[in-house]
């Protein structure tokens, strides 16, 4: 049975409205292209993430904060509700980015979604660069979660769904660099990105 659609026109500039004076960078003019991540939380995507923000004079899209709006301003009627408008509203900002920096970073896991993130792109012809942050157990992963925040019993349970999603993401998906979630190597990162962003 198909979901119907919570995401209209109005909602989409209610969370335009509140995210939009947050982000950085968005009025520098740049060329569509997408900078993205695979892996599970606590990997460290956000970090990251910050540091490509910056390095590159792009636009970070950071779903959490999205999730925050989503529930701080009531715009679902009950958490699930909330997931589901998130993922439509991810699914709609890309090739209706209202911006001219078009140089985005996806502060987010595509693991769950990757096959509609593949299909956004060939459809928009967006170029992209995936990043995948490698964990080798759930145990690992849950460590590192608790690094920064108390993990919740919700978390324990719904780290073997995003481990199976991260595997079936690696299995599916080629990823453009491949890096130890634990010690990244951000310089071998910046090289690649160098190479196909700075001219």
């Amino acid at each position: 049975m198909q979901q119907n659609r919570l995401l209209t026109e109005e909602l989409f500039q209610v969370i335009n409205s509140y995210l939009f004076p947050e982000l950085k960078n968005k009025n520098i003019s740049h060329p569509q292209f997408i900078i993205t991540f695979s892996g599970v939380p606590g990997t460290g995507k956000t970090s990251i993430a910050k540091k490509l923000e910056e390095r590159y004079r792009a636009v970070r899209i950071n779903n959490d904060y999205i999730r925050q709006i989503i529930t701080s301003q009531n715009l679902a009627s009950s958490e699930e509700n909330a997931e589901q408008l998130l993922q439509e509203y991810g699914f709609h900002l890309l090739p209706h980015l209202p911006l001219p920096n078009k140089r985005t970073v996806l502060d987010k896991s595509i693991d769950r979604r990757y096959r509609w993130f593949l299909d956004t792109c060939r459809n928009y012809g967006f170029k992209y660069f995936l990043i995948r942050l490698d964990i080798s157990s759930a145990d690992r992963a849950l460590r590192m979660l608790g690094k920064r925040e108390l993990i919740t019993d919700r978390e324990k349970n719904s780290m073997r769904r995003w481990i199976r999603e991260y595997q079936d993401c690696v299995k599916n998906l080629e990823a453009d660099i491949v890096l130890d979630a634990e010690n990244p190597d951000l310089r071998g990162l910046f090289r690649r990105l160098d190479s196909v962003l700075v001219k």
